[in-house]
């Protein structure tokens, strides 16, 4: 069982303070860099059971603050990137509950604009500890002035001075203590101040700016209200030696294998027999089939007359390319019966021929900035041989009003096509094929995308 220090170890740990305060005095200022500290949980805080807390901080760097992280027991909790600051000081505040009960170590990091980071501050917090206090509350009406200890009133410290304070009633303590600390005696302006968590804090290294003087003083706390306001003291803080520091570049993570999967279903197929080409890829930065940017899951189908080689083009996370291709091997040939002499001539052909499917790009993708676009369509078959698709485009820049595309439509004897593009503006468009006969096919539905401005 836990217990709270005694009236007696109170007095010897701010008579240590003295101390250790003098001893701050008389030493040369602290290092100028990065640095971070955790004011909310105290280190060793105590709670009876798993609730949520606050963690509150600060950190300082003398190029600013850019990034801070929350690290806990060694999982990243929280990435606060520019976090706001007040006369070069940056804070940072986020509520945390943990999953259990247990011990916990809490760190913060922070980073400054060039990268560089500091070193971490750590706070230890058990949560489901039990904790006994042999003194009751102070009522708001009990609570007196606390009795400021150091500084001393006049003096002039070395940046982070410690400000140390004692409470003289033993017959109860209060729930907390509120540190107001100003530029003028008036106390007009508290920015700079702070709260402690309990009553147990009776002292706090703290960050001020140097070459400034400072007003300080103390007020006890219990719920609902605060107690009289001790005497106010007055220190200086010393302007910091400024010393350049090397900081030791952080090994980069391990960079993260590609994974490259390309495959046809089937690989062999008959002469006008269709196959599927697939694919799967993690851990790069993009992909390419047919021309096209497309997802990391995808899969393009086709129906052939002869053997066909594909091609997926792999843009790695560095930079780099890599090309990775898939053989489909067709046996035989796609023949059209020749009628025999004795028979009598065919029917004319009045049928038209099948609407042909939009495969790429997809309907609905959105597209990086560039200067073309490939379109692409399965081929569809005819007794009387494809003669050309007409292939009809409209865009419109945001506003919904479609234009017809110069040269729309088009009339392409292939099944894919490529139209310089602009960028911020949306396309849609649509294919139908023409068979030898002359015969027109109903048109394919729409195929929309957008080209963006990045």
């Amino acid at each position: 069982m836990r217990h709270n220090p005694s009236l007696r170890q109170r007095l010897l740990s701010v008579f240590t303070l003295i101390i250790l305060s003098g001893l701050l005095a008389g030493c040369a200022p602290r290092t100028a860099g990065i640095s971070v500290w955790i004011d909310v949980p105290l280190d060793g805080l105590i709670l009876p059971g798993v609730q949520a807390i606050n963690i509150d901080g600060h950190a300082a760097s003398p190029g600013g603050i850019s990034r801070i992280e929350i690290w806990i027991d060694g999982a990243l909790l929280a990435n606060i990137d520019n976090p706001p600051t007040d006369d070069g000081l940056a804070s940072f505040h986020l509520d945390w509950t943990p999953a259990s009960i247990g011990d916990y170590t809490i760190q913060a990091v922070a980073f400054s604009p060039d990268g560089s980071a500091s070193q971490p501050d750590s706070a230890r917090v058990a949560f489901g500890g039990l904790v006994e206090d042999v003194q009751p509350l102070c009522a708001v009406e009990a609570l007196v002035a606390p009795l400021l200890v150091s500084p001393a009133d006049g003096a002039t410290l070395a940046p982070d001075p410690l400000l140390a304070w004692s409470y003289p009633d033993g017959s109860c303590h209060p729930h907390s203590y509120k540190i107001d600390i100003s530029e003028d005696a008036s106390f007009a302006d508290l920015r700079w101040g702070f709260g402690t968590l309990d009553h147990l804090e009776t002292s706090r290294s703290w960050p001020l700016a140097a070459g400034r003087c400072y007003y300080w003083r103390v007020l006890a706390y219990s719920p609902d209200g605060y107690g009289p306001a001790s005497g106010a003291w007055r220190f200086c803080v010393a302007e910091a030696e400024v010393t350049v520091t090397e900081t030791p570049t952080p090994t980069p993570p391990p960079a993260l294998e590609p994974i490259i999967q390309f495959w046809a279903e089937p690989a062999q197929i008959q002469a006008g027999a269709c196959t599927t080409i697939k694919w799967h890829v993690e851990n790069v930065q993009s992909i390419t089939f047919g021309g096209v940017q497309q997802d990391f899951d995808g899969s393009y189908k086709d129906c052939l007359c002869k053997s066909e080689r594909y091609s997926l083009t792999v843009t790695s996370l560095d930079g780099t390319q890599e090309k990775r291709t898939v053989d489909i091997s067709v046996s035989g040939v796609c023949e059209t019966p020749t009628p025999e002499d004795n028979n009598p001539p065919p029917a004319a052909d009045t049928t038209p021929p099948p609407t042909p499917e939009l495969v790429v790009p997809g309907n609905g993708l959105t597209l990086s900035c560039r200067g073309s676009q490939s379109m692409a369509w399965l081929p569809v078959s005819d007794p009387s041989g494809i003669m050309r698709y007409e292939v009809q485009i409209e865009r419109h820049a945001g506003d919904g009003s479609w234009q017809t595309v110069s040269g729309s439509p088009f009339s392409i004897n292939d099944k894919t096509m490529s139209i310089p593009v602009e960028c911020g503006w949306t396309y849609r468009w649509r294919v139908h094929a023409v068979d030898g006969a002359g015969n027109i096919g109903g048109w394919s539905g729409w195929f929309q995308y957008t080209v963006t401005l990045e």
